[in-house]
């Protein structure tokens, strides 16, 4: 009988949300950026996601700061 072992890894850091393509009601993509070492803002990252789930957190997140 063979044992077997799940491992998980998780990283995470933080990013600036840049921009998001298409409109609220239909994102396209998300445009992260980070801060390199001398403090310059960069583009990190293009994602395409799943547009139903960006949506949600866009309103949830423009919701929390009113």
């Amino acid at each position: 009988m063979q044992r077997r072992t799940k491992i998980r890894r998780r990283d995470t850091t933080e990013a600036i949300t840049g921009a998001i393509t298409g409109t609220l009601a239909r994102p396209q993509l998300l445009v992260l950026g980070s801060h390199d070492q001398a403090g310059r803002k960069s583009v990190a990252i293009i994602l395409g996601v799943n547009p139903e789930t960006l949506r949600n957190r866009v309103r949830a997140a423009s919701s929390s700061e009113e």
